[in-house]
Order: structure tokens, then C-alpha cells, then sequence
């Protein structure tokens, strides 16, 4: 009895140093092909237009998002706290509201402090250019115009933890 445990346990000992050789020597994480985010120009809430183009150099979280949006409304102050926070010499928030008149969208963030850009994609054409389907959905955008990542769904948005973004993406980038 004792002597089929031993064989078994030899075995499995010797199938995980198989599997761990054979994984070394797998190709290690591969760059992702870069996907170019789709440029764009719209108004903002004081009816000033932008471009994502404008802000090629820089990390660009596009934020699209809606007032009658729970999880939307929840993130909102940690993204105005983070924008506070952040290097604006390397950094940009754009807030595009989606479907929503500029009316609801003033009267939704009146008194609440926002100073990043909120842009007005009335139609959704923007959105649905962007494949969205669900509030909200970040795209967070590189210096080169490349989409870095894609978050769906609320978080609680932080300076210091996106600088670890940046350096890990970039890090990746030069490998």
C-alpha cells in the first residue's frame, strides 16, 4: 500500500517538473496588437469642440457615461478627484456623456464641481462607434493614440494607481 503511494506521489512530482520545464520555455506574454482609437470631435457643455487628436502626447481616460446612470454617478467624484490629482502635462479626463441633451447634462452636474471636460455625444454615434455596451465603459488611451485598456463598469478612480498603469504600459511597450 505504501509502496503504490509512493509511486503515485513520485509521479505527480515528476509530472509537475515536465509541465513546469515545458511552460519556461513558452513564449512569455506577448505585446497585444495595438488597436488606434477611432479620433473624434465634440462639443462640451460650454459648447467648445474637441478632438481626441488633441491630446495626442498624453494618456487620455474617455469616460463615457450617463446621468441616469447609478454606477456612473458613483464614480464620478473619485474620476474629479483623480483629474485634481493628476499631471495634466501628461494626462487628460474626458467625460463623454451619451444620448442625453446638454440641458439634463448641465442641470445633472450643476453645483457638483466637475472640472474635467464633459463632451456631448447626443446621437451615441461616438459610443456605438467605440462598440460600447454598457454604462460606464473607459477607454484609457495612449500617448500615441492607442487604445491601452478598456474598463466596463464603475471603479474608484486614483492618480497614484494609474501612474502604476503608466509605467507598466510603457514598460510592456519597450520589451
Amino acid at each position: 500500500m505504501y509502496r503504490k503511494i509512493i509511486i503515485f506521489v513520485l509521479l505527480l512530482v515528476v509530472g509537475f517538473i515536465v509541465y513546469s520545464v515545458a511552460m519556461s520555455r513558452a513564449p512569455k506574454h506577448k505585446p497585444q496588437e495595438k488597436i488606434a482609437a477611432i479620433d473624434f470631435s465634440l462639443n462640451d457643455i460650454s459648447d467648445e469642440a474637441h478632438s481626441l487628436s488633441d491630446y495626442k502626447g498624453k494618456w487620455v481616460l474617455l469616460n463615457f457615461w450617463a446621468s441616469w446612470c447609478p454606477p456612473c454617478r458613483a464614480e464620478m467624484p473619485s474620476m474629479q478627484k483623480m483629474y485634481d490629482q493628476s499631471d495634466k502635462e501628461i494626462f487628460e479626463l474626458l467625460a463623454v456623456n451619451v444620448g442625453q441633451q446638454p440641458s439634463v447634462v448641465t442641470d445633472f452636474l450643476e453645483g457638483k464641481g466637475y472640472g474635467f471636460p464633459v463632451l456631448l455625444d447626443e446621437n451615441g454615434r461616438i459610443a456605438a462607434q467605440y462598440g460600447l455596451r454598457a454604462f460606464p465603459t473607459t477607454f484609457i488611451i495612449d500617448p500615441d493614440g492607442n487604445i491601452a485598456d478598456k474598463i466596463v463598469g464603475a471603479r474608484e478612480w486614483g492618480w497614484e494607481e494609474f501612474k502604476v498603469f503608466i509605467k507598466t504600459a510603457t514598460d510592456e511597450s519597450k520589451s
